[in-house]
């Protein structure tokens, strides 16, 4: 396979630098790409690109290569078990390849090799599940599709890799494959792929088609030549800028509008909620989630500053709760907006609200039109730069959701994007309203 001038420079230093690439069992050559990322110094690699570029097989060969390693750990992971064992899986890959070198655990998903080495397979399927590796040590770990994962599964992960004294010569990795698209597809862009805002010690390797030479590349090309013109881009061509994201927000012009977090607080105020009430569960592993968007507004110059936001999948008696304690955290100066649903069912639920908010200034509201149509003069406002985007940990995920919307998997903070910007630029403002003790008997 031929290499760009820059990229057989690249192997040849890391193949003087490294010796022979060692891998204990050796079920297949790597071919070039894969031996560029095994070969990587950077803590952070992600392989990946075009479909069919042996993205499952470098992470496998990642995994072995020090499985030698007396007390070794790797683990592998995909967003669900069934995935794990699907045909051309990680699991059923690893029995073509380690059976005979290494005794397979079924109920441990684990090869356990001769000194004690072990390569683990798990799932992450839901936020929740972050937390069954708590406790566990890892050397390397890989995310095979990583952007079917959450920024936050993946970073959590790290406080899993580390290793004992007597493994000095192990290097800790992690290590992630994934084609283009998915939810995850704006935070492993941003992660690894983009020169500008790329992690300093993290590294992309590009795989295409072409340089998998054990797969039948014409028809898997003939597959790939039916899928929308988005998905051939990025299935075929590995292409990570071509965009499927939704008509109304555009990533580029929303990263236009970050400030930081002392940027000058408007006059008024108004924390808008979409509520949920589940969750996650078997029957349901990604329930809408419950949020609280802070939002201000400065009257004189005409910009609403997106200030806060909370956000999280609950039970009812937990949204209370967290609806409570936020409305401490902001005061009694701050209105409260809740979407209120038609029907009986909705003015109960506003009694609800009202009573557990007791003290603040509580506005239900019956929304009008479909979330597209109630979107409109906020996207307006953030394309003509009348919208200000506070930085803080919740901000790119944020961004993530508008700029998929109305096509990404939640709308939570759309709609509560929506509700305060029309609360705040509408004119109307609630009183602020003490409810009497008699309301709490309703």
């Amino acid at each position: 396979m031929a290499l760009r001038k820059g990229e057989r420079r690249r192997l040849e230093l890391m193949r003087a630098l490294g010796g022979p690439l060692l891998l204990p069992i050796s079920a297949i050559t790597p071919s070039v790409k894969q031996e560029v990322f095994l070969r990587h110094p950077a803590g952070e690699v992600l392989y990946g690109g075009a479909a069919g570029g042996g993205k499952s097989a470098a992470l496998m060969l990642g995994a072995e290569q020090f499985v030698d390693e007396p007390g070794y750990s790797a683990l592998l992971l995909r967003r669900t078990y069934p995935q794990l064992r699907m045909p051309g899986g990680l699991i059923p890959l690893s029995q073509d390849w380690y059976q005979g070198h290494a005794e397979w655990n079924q109920q441990a998903s684990q090869w356990r090799f001769t000194g004690g080495a072990t390569i683990t397979f798990g799932h992450i399927q839901n936020e929740q599940d972050i937390y069954r590796y708590l406790g566990q040590e890892y050397q390397y770990i890989g995310f095979d599709e990583l952007t079917q994962f959450t920024e936050q599964m993946y970073r959590y992960l790290f406080s899993r890799l580390r290793r004992a004294g007597r493994m000095n010569d192990v290097p800790l990795r992690m290590r992630g494959a994934s084609n283009p698209g998915g939810i995850g597809h704006a935070w492993v862009k941003r992660r690894f792929v983009d020169p500008a805002t790329a992690e300093p010690d993290s590294a992309f390797v590009k795989s295409l088609l072409h340089e998998n030479p054990g797969l039948d590349q014409e028809s898997y090309r003939s597959g790939l030549a039916k899928l929308h013109p988005v998905d051939r881009a990025r299935l075929e061509y590995g292409d990570w800028d071509v965009t499927g994201e939704g008509v109304l927000f555009h990533r580029a012009d929303l990263l236009g509008l970050l400030v930081p977090a002392n940027y000058p607080v408007g006059e008024v105020q108004v924390r808008a909620w979409d509520l949920a009430a589940t969750a996650p569960h078997e029957g349901n592993r990604d329930p809408d989630y419950t949020v609280g968007l802070l939002a201000d507004h400065d009257p004189a110059t005409g910009v609403t500053v997106i200030r806060d936001i909370v956000r999280d999948q609950l039970d009812p008696g937990d949204v209370d709760h967290l609806m409570r304690l936020t409305a401490e955290q902001d005061g009694q100066g701050v209105m409260i907006r809740v979407e209120q649903e038609g029907g009986s069912s909705g003015k109960a639920a506003a009694r609800h609200v009202q009573r557990n908010l007791v003290r603040y200034a509580v506005e239900s509201v019956h929304p009008t039109g479909d979330k597209v149509v109630r979107a409109m003069p906020f996207a307006a406002a953030c394309a003509n730069q009348f919208v200000r985007i506070v930085e803080a940990a919740w901000t790119m995920p944020y961004i993530d959701e508008l700029s998929q919307f109305p096509d990404g998997a939640h709308d939570d903070q759309v709609d509560t994007s929506s509700a305060a910007h029309e609360a705040l630029t509408s004119g109307v403002q609630p009183a602020v309203v003490t409810m009497p003790d008699a309301a709490l008997r309703l």
